[in-house]
């Protein structure tokens, strides 16, 4: 399960990565949709990988992120 969120979050980054090189390319910033939906237990993992996205967003200035968090009970 460990391997499996980290490689999840791996691939995110990477194509946050992806994003930021095209800025000479691109002109306007594209947008990220980060979408979490729990069900009972939300990984520890969740919240650092929303922060940091939206760090990398915020640094670059290549992507504009938007976090759409649904929990359910």
């Amino acid at each position: 399960m460990k391997n499996m969120i980290n490689n999840i979050m791996f691939r995110l980054l990477g194509m946050a990565a992806m994003l930021s090189m095209t800025t000479g390319i691109i002109a306007a910033p594209k947008k990220l949709l980060v979408v979490t939906v729990t069900k009972g237990f939300r990984h520890g993992s969740i919240p650092t990988a929303e922060k940091v996205l939206g760090q990398l967003a915020k640094s670059s200035g290549a992507f504009r992120s938007i976090m759409s968090v649904t929990t359910r009970t």
